[in-house]
């Protein structure tokens, strides 16, 4: 999903993935299959940016 978020809902976002990720590794069960979960925020570079590093 591509996101237009102020920096805060940016910093709460983050803040709340890694509170769910934490709280379903508290949750794990040693005994079950592993499972992986992926999360992927970041802040692409700006279009300037991109600009002047292709120079």
């Amino acid at each position: 999903a591509h996101l237009r978020l102020t920096d805060e809902q940016f910093a709460e976002l983050g803040a709340r993935l890694k509170a769910l990720a934490d709280e379903y590794r508290a949750l794990s069960d040693p005994s079950l299959p592993d499972a992986s979960l992926v999360f992927a925020l970041f802040h692409p570079g700006s279009h300037a940016q991109a600009e002047g590093d292709v120079k």
